[in-house]
Order: C-alpha cells, then structure tokens, then sequence
C-alpha cells in the first residue's frame, strides 16, 4: 500500500473500504501530497415521522436493512421511530423482517443470503448478543448463525454505550431507537462519527426537506430509505465516512487536476 501511494507514477488515490483502513491511506496520502477519495464505513440512520404510511415504511426499512444481508455501507442500522407510531412500526418491521426467506443464495426465493463468510457471521450475532445480554430486547431474529447465515434482526431498548449503538453493524440487523420531537430525530442521527447516508419517511415532503440539511450526512434521501446510488449525482460521506465524492461532475473533479493554459496571439508589450 505505501509502495503505490508513494510512487510518483500516480496521482490519485482512490479507496472504498472500512474506516480503519481508510486512515492509514489518508495518512500516507497527506504525506506524499497525493489527492485522495475515501469512502468508508457508515452508521446510516432512518427518521420515521409520525405522518407515515406504516405499511410502505416497514417495506422500505427492510429493504434498506437487509438488502445484500445489510453488507452495504449504505444499510441502516439505526430506525429512528416517533413515538406515536413506534409500537405498530416495530410489530410491522418485526413481522416483515421474520417472514423474510434467508439461506441459500442460488435459491431464487432466498432474500437474505449469508454474510461474506462465518467470521463475519458470528461477529455481527457477538454484537447482537452483548446488547441482548446488556438489556435490549429482541424483536425479531436471533444471535445464533446458521454458519454465515444470520436472521433477519430488530432490536429495540438499545442504549447509546452498547457496542451495537456504536459500530457499523455490516449485517442484517437494525435497532430501532423512539422520539419525541423532530430536534430529538436530529439528534440521534447525528450521535455517530460517521455521515455516509440517510433517510426521511414522511408523507410532508416540505417537514422532510426542512430536516434535511441538519442530518450531518453526504447524502440525504426525503421519503425514502437509504440504500441508493446515481451515477451522475455526487456520492460520498463525511467524517468517519471519508471523504471526497464520486460520480457526476464532482466524480470528474476529484479524479482530474484543473490547469491554467494561456496563448497568447502577436507581440506582447511590458512595462520595462
């Protein structure tokens, strides 16, 4: 790694991958003054207003926490839920996610396959396992793999020193946290270092968008979940989650050096 990046033979870096490893790049990229793209792990959050239509709610969560086995940095870990709403959303998403075919990958009716491989299994249920055993109650799922396979998990009742509150999940599992007020919605979202994405379900799309730039995140979806990319629109994080973007014209930038190049035509004059 030190090798490429202290060649002079190039002139960018790019990286997606865990925060972890990210550092070390952007370390070794500040110190051979080489530009760098980072885009790193995410703690992504969705804010579930109480104007929403639950049913279409408890299809997108799943979607956003179990689509790829939750192995996307842009899954959702974090529901945040309005407390008028939160016991039918988390009967809803919790019958949704326990229905969920889950196994083999080659089955065509298997929606949630298994992790990369059983060490990532058994440390996704490990998580699941201390806040259980630390006093979160389980909605749906359970803390025993199948060898990668994991049910499909909701946890509620977690506190914010929990393991599970703090670090990127990469598995299907979501905790559900209940709100109050919109500030407190805000808050939650922002507790965690990271700010890859984020999502606003709410049937007042003027309420969502006015949340919207308070959520300390590169990427806020209104009226939808987390889970989407675009070629064209510019895609990327901030604080643990990296930075720099792709894709678009911001994709153009951060991968190109812009010159200045002059021509000047006939004689020129000068002062002395």
């Amino acid at each position: 790694m030190e090798a490429l990046i202290s060649d002079p033979r190039f002139a960018r870096v790019s990286f997606t991958g865990p925060t972890r490893v990210g550092r070390i790049i952007g370390e070794l990229a500040a110190r051979n003054l080489m530009p760098a793209v980072l885009e790193l792990g995410g703690k992504t959050s969705l804010i579930v207003l109480n104007d929403a239509n639950l049913d279409c709610v408890a299809q997108a969560v799943a979607f956003a926490v179990y689509m790829n086995s939750g192995q996307i940095g842009m899954s959702a870990d974090l529901v945040i839920v309005q407390r008028e709403v939160a016991p039918d959303f988390i009967k809803q998403l919790s019958d949704r996610a326990a229905s969920l075919p889950r196994g083999d990958p080659r089955d065509p009716q298997t929606i949630v396959g298994p992790l990369i491989n059983q060490e990532a299994a058994q440390r996704v249920a490990s998580i699941v396992g201390e806040a259980v055993s630390a006093g979160s109650k389980l909605e749906a799922g359970g803390t025993a793999p199948e060898g990668a396979v994991l049910a499909p998990t909701v946890l509620s009742q977690v506190k914010d020193d929990m393991r599970i509150a703090r670090e990127e999940i990469f598995g299907p599992v979501c905790t559900v946290e209940v709100f109050a007020s919109e500030d407190d919605a805000v808050a939650a979202a922002n507790r965690t270092s990271y700010g890859l994405t984020a999502g606003i379900l709410t049937e007042d799309i003027r309420k969502g968008y006015a949340i919207a730039p308070r959520l300390q995140t590169g990427i806020v979806h209104v009226n939808d979940q987390s889970v989407d990319d675009e070629p064209r629109a510019p895609f990327g994080g901030v604080g643990d989650s990296g930075y720099g973007r792709f894709g678009g014209q911001s994709g153009s930038d951060a991968f190109t050096t812009t010159r200045w190049i002059t021509l000047q035509l006939g004689r020129r004059w000068f002062p002395f």
